[in-house]
């Protein structure tokens, strides 16, 4: 009896490592869209298509979140549980494609943009990653920042997965924007006069 309980366990031990070194060797990209009338449809496609690319090519994690009223599309690649690659083509850049803007629900996208992370996770230990590299991106336009959501999601988020934890050169958490469009907010605080944890000079904004 003492033989089997060792040698189950040693199972286990085996089964948690090779499932931990298969993560290691993977990249893990989250990417959030809000979609308004400013959107560039056709280069945020290409742009999104090239990372759903990367993630099938090299086998890598990438979780892709259209915001979208009280039903955000959400698209898993390579995830551990409800891979639903199919639907990034005919759903996901089908809505981009046929509609000229979706609507943003914040506190929603916040919980559930936590819930979704939770179930597929970059990390089971504080400040420490799981993967190779983590990259969680947003793109976002002006309208977003002119309903505060760059404080209410952007903000909270950064906040609620504890982001300064994770400094590191293989974990970034980048904004994107339409290089054409105009953000507006005050000189030098782009997420909100509280500055939670020093996201204004944490956090760049980077053009697409």
């Amino acid at each position: 009896m003492k033989n089997k309980i060792l040698a189950s366990l040693f199972l286990l031990l085996f089964c948690f490592a090779v499932n931990a070194q298969e993560t290691i060797d993977k990249n893990y990209r989250f990417i959030y869209v809000a979609h308004d009338v400013s959107t560039p449809v056709n280069r945020l496609s290409e742009e999104l298509r090239t990372k759903y690319r990367e993630a099938i090519q090299f086998n890598n994690v990438a979780i892709f979140y259209l915001s979208n009223g009280y039903d955000p599309i959400i698209v898993n690649v390579n995830t551990p549980h409800n891979d639903n690659r199919e639907d990034f083509e005919k759903r996901l850049l089908g809505e981009l494609q046929e509609y000229n803007s979706h609507d943003v629900e914040a506190e929603l996208d916040v919980n559930k943009i936590l819930e979704t992370i939770s179930n597929n996770d970059f990390s089971t230990h504080k400040g420490k990653i799981d993967y190779a590299s983590v990259d969680i991106d947003f793109y976002v336009g002006s309208l977003f920042w002119t309903l505060g959501n760059n404080e209410s999601i952007i903000s909270t988020l950064y906040t609620a997965l504890d982001i300064p934890s994770y400094e590191s050169d293989n974990f970034s958490f980048n904004v994107f924007r339409n290089i054409e469009d105009d953000l507006v907010y005050t000189e030098g605080m782009p997420f909100g006069e509280m500055n939670v944890n020093n996201i204004n000079k944490k956090v760049m904004i980077f053009d697409y």
